[in-house]
């Protein structure tokens, strides 16, 4: 827990969500990204 981990710093959800827009179809599922997008933009869903 305390070593270098190569994953990617956290983004704010503003840069995420058009990101995995972008991947929809490659590298993402197009369903997958449609049910994202809709949960977060339409939805407003938040983590608490």
């Amino acid at each position: 827990m305390t070593s270098h981990r190569p994953c990617p710093p956290v983004v704010e959800r503003s840069l995420a969500l058009p990101g995995i827009e972008r991947g929809r179809g490659v590298p993402y599922e197009a369903g997958v990204v449609d049910a994202c997008l809709q949960l977060f933009r339409e939805r407003r869903f938040t983590f608490l």
